[in-house]
């Protein structure tokens, strides 16, 4: 049996070992299922902090270990064990304390089965969730920001960072961040932090593509000049100027996105430009940035909102957004409304702020049919009728279509 003693107590149900087959780690999810309660951020911290653990290899306790002093190992092989912690519910995770519950849930699908020996629980996660690329974009965009913030750019990178704003990101990664650079090269000198970069790159360029790949050896078929990297080989200058070429094709497929930053939140709307050069409507990315709502808050990035619809031929310069969710204490539904009329120029309007304080929720809705109908200055339209999905919500996350 897997034996385990930690210094904070959390009552989980059960733990997965997951992640890449050839890992030199060991990559294990804890898990506790609805509906018990999700621990506080500093239980979850100081649950989740890095240990060894020894396994012992013996034929008759195959694949157990515990927990004991590195030195005091007796001959066993000692790993570093990498926890995470989350909420499952109805076959999902809709809680993690590390990353993104739509990847977290998907990757756990496709790696268990890679270390069935270790196995001691069954999979509790049944089904997969639509990926949101953007938010993927983001969390390794943030990571790219945050190595450089060691050298003479930090206070840019630092701005950008507080800022909240995906346009500020991306001009620091375009303009100032430049991994070939021999600083750089002196800021990141061991090979785990060579490993996760190449990781993060690969990950989120094949998603882009619509390609979900979650171990070392998927990210290797698909972009075999990161298979060194990948398996902590040496490195070289030249490793650096291939990590920087993937910066520079991630850089280059956001060209086509559009954000704005709605005004007093730390809230970024998304959608594409399809004059763009770089638009693809064959990429997951521009299939799905109809208005998606993340936000921004540095470590905790998570999807607000997620449109489930497609694009419509209409004016590329004009969008239309709408957003409503229920209020966890009051119960109470709360509508934020946006339109873009312009978004080459920014011009992004709330106009039914005073409405909905007024009026009730159907006046809102037949107010919103009655604009569709008589317009056709809008290049997006929600299906009002059908609701609209969320994925990735904190606390209040949904995986089925809410009506409104």
């Amino acid at each position: 049996m897997l034996q385990r003693e930690h210094c904070c107590t959390i009552e989980y149900d059960g733990y997965l070992v997951h992640g890449s087959e050839n890992s030199n780690d060991r990559d294990v999810l804890y898990y506790i299922l609805d509906p018990k309660p999700f621990p506080s951020f500093q239980q979850c911290s100081e649950f989740c902090r890095t240990v060894k653990i020894n396994i012992n290899h013996d034929d008759d306790e195959a694949n157990s270990s515990s927990l004991v002093p590195n030195d005091n190992n007796h001959g066993r092989e000692v790993v570093e064990e990498n926890r995470n912690i989350c909420l499952i519910k109805d076959g999902y995770i809709v809680q993690i304390y590390k990353g993104n519950e739509d990847e977290a849930n998907n990757a756990l699908l496709r790696t268990y089965p890679l270390h069935l020996k270790e196995q001691e629980y069954e999979n509790p996660v049944k089904y997969s969730m639509e990926r949101v690329c953007i938010l993927k974009i983001i969390r390794t965009c943030r990571a790219l920001l945050t190595w450089f913030t060691k050298n003479k750019h930090r206070g840019t990178i630092k701005k950008a960072l507080r800022s909240h704003d995906f346009n500020e990101y991306l001009g620091v990664l375009k303009n100032v961040v430049d991994i070939s650079n021999q600083e750089f090269y002196k800021l990141i000198s061991n090979k785990d932090a060579i490993k996760s970069l190449a990781f993060q790159l690969g990950q989120t360029i094949a998603l882009i593509r619509g390609i979900e790949v979650y171990t070392k050896n998927e990210i290797s078929e698909l972009f075999p000049e990161l298979s060194d990297m990948l398996t902590r080989r040496e490195f070289t200058t030249e490793t650096f100027d291939i990590l920087n070429k993937y910066k520079n094709e991630l850089v280059a497929h956001l060209a086509c996105v559009k954000s704005f930053k709605l005004t007093n939140t730390s809230w970024d709307i998304f959608f594409c430009d399809s004059n763009d050069p770089s638009f693809d409507d064959r990429l997951l990315l521009c299939q799905q940035l109809n208005g998606v709502v993340i936000d921004m808050k540095v470590g905790v990035e998570f999807c607000i909102f997620f449109p489930h619809i497609p694009r419509t031929p209409l004016n590329p310069n004009v969008l239309f957004a709408f957003y409503s969710v229920t209020e966890e204490h009051t119960n109470n539904k709360k509508i934020h409304y946006w339109m873009c009329k312009d978004y080459t120029k920014n011009n992004f309007e709330n106009h039914f702020e005073v409405f909905v304080q007024t009026h009730s929720k159907q006046d809102l809705l037949d107010a919103l049919r009655e604009e569709i109908v008589k317009s056709v200055n809008y290049d997006l339209v929600f299906d009002i009728s059908n609701g609209m999905r969320v994925i990735g919500k904190r606390h209040k996350l949904s995986h089925k279509t809410v009506t409104v």
